[in-house]
């Protein structure tokens, strides 16, 4: 999906697609774009007995992109770049309940 982001942005831009995915990635205050592991790592959490006293709580996992345009007023170019993964985690918990 990023890929063909990308390639689209650099077409429009005359740069190259990595030039545009290491533009992107400079503006996330942890300086790179993150994983399927790192989503995955919360939904995990969330769903584990360890977070037995999170509720009601969107859970980001972004690198601190939503912050970081906040803090320091950035245009967001390519929308949402972060995960909600709330509703991934509400289901999965379900499922958990369901099969212990």
């Amino acid at each position: 999906m990023l890929d063909d982001l990308f390639r689209r942005r650099a077409s429009v831009s005359g740069s190259t697609p990595e030039q545009q995915q290491a533009e992107f990635a400079a503006r996330i205050p942890t300086g790179d774009l993150g994983s399927v592991d790192d989503v995955a790592r919360a939904f995990v959490y969330l769903s584990s007995d360890q977070s037995s006293y999170v509720t009601g709580q969107y859970i980001v996992v972004d690198g601190g992109w939503q912050v970081g345009e906040i803090v320091l007023g950035r245009s967001c170019w390519v929308g949402c770049a972060g995960l909600v993964v709330l509703g991934w985690l509400l289901v999965g918990r379900a499922l958990l309940v369901v099969l212990r």
